[in-house]
């Protein structure tokens, strides 16, 4: 148990402590999939982000009310500075009430969990504070991906920190970049969401012989959001907004690839290129960064080439699952129902129902 508190504290918790900025910077597009399911909770429903990082799934459906949690102190910061309620604390000893929630998802997290048990222990303890009848989302790191091929289940991967986001760099400066570029894709999916009942309430009106009407009755309540927002006007940003392309569901011949929102930029692409395997038994994590580091000559380049340029390379652990892993996983929660499996965005993902 010392050994994997170990490791997990040296290659998850401290690491994205460290790169908690540059990775909040990588994830802003909610996946479509994860958007679906949190917009098809009734109104009023509380949800749960277990391992919430920066927030980024917390506003998707304004209708509910949502609490988010992770372990990393510095993405709760975040999280919380973009307004949303959250609490730093262990994904195995969530501070709610039993059944306190109609909904929980988890994106993302429990492939950081170095043993079976501890990751069937976080699964419970989300299953625990899920009411009889809510639904559970849960995403995984898939071992079956296209654009990364991994020798073991168990592995090393790398976070190349781009120079400008280091400590004794200036932090302050980049933090409120990172804030502004955040708000700023709120006001942009906020005028989206606008134009889009615009749009259908007018074809209303036309439909019922309306069609001098001006008056256009917007239902959601922005104070809140251009509160967050403030007076950006004067900001030259770019529009960093990616595609995100359809999952594919179990039984698809073949797994299309789409850009997502971890790959927005060149230096996060090389962030999977040095992949490595971790062989044998735990002993300590000094020794496991060691077996793990780059031996792949191409890798080993790139990875030197981002080092002279200013880069720093943290390990992260990963255990990537199988086909069929998680929902054997889950099925172990005697309590729970599993309702689908599917493949999305080079991830496993299951919806449970508690019983």
């Amino acid at each position: 148990m010392e050994l994997t508190a170990d490791l997990e504290h040296e290659h998850v918790h401290k690491v994205y402590s460290q790169i908690a900025t540059h990775f909040s910077d990588t994830r802003f597009k909610p996946w479509p999939r994860i958007a679906q399911f949190l917009n098809d909770q009734p109104v009023s429903s509380i949800i749960a982000d277990v391992g919430c990082g920066n927030g980024k799934y917390l506003g998707v459906n304004q209708s509910t009310y949502c609490l988010g949690s992770d372990i990393c102190p510095e993405l709760i910061s975040i999280a919380n500075d973009r307004g949303h309620e959250v609490a730093v604390c262990d994904c195995l000893q969530l501070p709610y009430r039993t059944g306190m929630f109609d909904a929980v998802i988890c994106i993302a997290v429990i492939h950081h969990l170095s043993t079976e048990e501890r990751r069937l222990a976080a699964l419970r303890e989300m299953t625990r504070i899920l009411r009889s009848g809510g639904h559970m989302l849960v995403y995984v790191w898939a071992m079956e991906q296209e654009r990364k091929q991994f020798e073991a289940q168990d592995v090393m991967v790398p976070w190349h920190l781009q120079p400008k986001y280091a400590k004794g760099a200036s932090q302050e400066k980049v933090s409120q970049k990172s804030t502004d570029n955040a708000r700023m894709r709120e006001r942009k999916r906020l005028k989206k969401k606008q134009k889009k009942q615009q749009k259908s309430q007018v074809s209303q009106a036309s439909a019922v012989g309306h069609e001098d009407s001006t008056e256009l009755n917007l239902t959601e309540d922005t104070s809140h959001t251009e509160y967050l927002l403030g007076d950006l006007s004067a900001l030259n940003l770019s529009d960093e907004d990616l595609a995100i392309g359809p999952h594919k569901t179990i039984g698809e011949e073949s797994h299309e690839l789409h850009r997502t929102d971890v790959e927005c930029s060149t230096e996060a692409i090389a962030n999977n290129v040095d992949i490595a395997p971790y062989k044998g038994k735990i002993t300590n994590s000094h020794e496991l960064a060691q077996r793990n580091s780059p031996n792949d000559d191409c890798a080993a380049n790139a990875s030197n080439g981002l080092e002279k340029r200013g880069y720093q390379t943290f390990q992260r652990y990963y255990h990537v699952f199988q086909r069929g892993e998680l929902v054997q996983l889950l099925s172990k929660c005697t309590d729970v129902v599993v309702i689908e499996e599917f493949y999305d965005h080079e991830n496993w993902c299951v919806i449970g129902k508690k019983l």
